[in-house]
């Protein structure tokens, strides 16, 4: 089998639920739209549905701007809020400037102002603020590059946990889904791990570790580190409710496979780095493996 591209996921509104597309545009910080905005609470700490799950219940969606036919707005619902929201990732002008710490990296966003606001607590259920990726350059905290032969390269990513794009297969998830409980089988699938594009065809699960550089059409993406894996996936993508234990319980017997990464995590799906911009990538496009390392 030749090895495509499967599924293709953006998620604007970081832990709100994902969107999946046929076919997707490379941005500035990964694919296009993905986590330009976050959520902060009263203290400009972000949250995500680790701690607050029923944000992957918000639906977003990618629709034409009634008023311009050539722009996009992000259509945002959510179950108790009447009124969609919409977000314009183009804004003519910023609120003001906020320092939010994604867990290593301060990063500055932008208010997106009371309308947002004030959806978004009604939806989470508290104070919130929605914040708006600002001009201020985050660069990708790589482990690997140097170490590979490629130095340093001018990678940013936006409100993503580290790296601008998350890799996983269907012959990963499917060995996952082999080993978990029979009660829970149906109800893991790979909305859990919220990966953004999704591989066909690896000639063994797990295969994505061995990437170093993967080739799609005329861009080639850097395999930089394995994800290792908090409690997220446990969270229902469809009900927002977490399992007490799975899949995390089952990834830890069989996936803690990196301890000199991280000893005690689990693994599944592969961080990785667009090393250009431009481009649009497809559902069923075809992906060259360039070189493999060992991580």
């Amino acid at each position: 089998m030749t090895l495509a591209i499967s599924q293709l996921y953006v998620y604007p509104v970081k832990s709100c639920r994902g969107i999946l597309l046929d076919k997707v545009k490379l941005g500035k910080y990964g694919f296009l739209f993905d986590r330009l905005w976050v959520l902060v609470n009263k203290d400009n700490i972000f949250i995500t549905a680790r701690t607050h799950p029923k944000l992957v219940t918000i639906v977003q969606s990618i629709t034409e701007d009634p008023l311009n036919s050539n722009k996009v707005l992000i259509k945002l619902e959510a179950e108790g809020n009447h009124e969609p929201l919409f977000l314009n990732p183009t804004p003519l002008s910023f609120g003001p400037e906020i320092e939010v710490a994604i867990w290593k990296d301060q990063v500055a966003g932008h208010d997106c102002g009371e309308e947002a606001a004030a959806w978004f607590s009604k939806a989470v259920g508290e104070s919130v603020r929605l914040l708006i990726k600002g001009a201020r350059a985050r660069k990708v905290r790589d482990l690997y590059l140097e170490r590979d032969g490629l130095g340093l390269i001018n990678s940013e990513t936006g409100f993503a946990d580290g790296f601008p794009l998350l890799i996983s297969s269907e012959e990963s998830l499917e060995q996952l889904k082999k080993e978990l409980p029979d009660d829970v089988k149906d109800s893991v699938d790979m909305r859990n791990f919220r990966p953004n594009l999704v591989l066909r065809g690896c000639s063994k699960p797990y295969e994505e570790d061995e990437y170093g550089v993967i080739r799609i059409g005329a861009v080639e993406f850097h395999c930089d580190k394995p994800c290792s894996r908090c409690s997220f996936p446990n969270v229902n993508p469809e009900t927002g409710i977490p399992h007490k234990l799975e899949p995390s319980k089952t990834l830890m017997k069989s996936r803690r496979a990196f301890p000199h990464i991280q000893k005690y995590s689990a693994f599944f799906g592969i961080n990785a780095i667009p090393l250009s911009s431009g481009g649009t990538l497809e559902v069923g496009q075809a992906v060259e493996v360039i070189s493999r390392t060992e991580k």
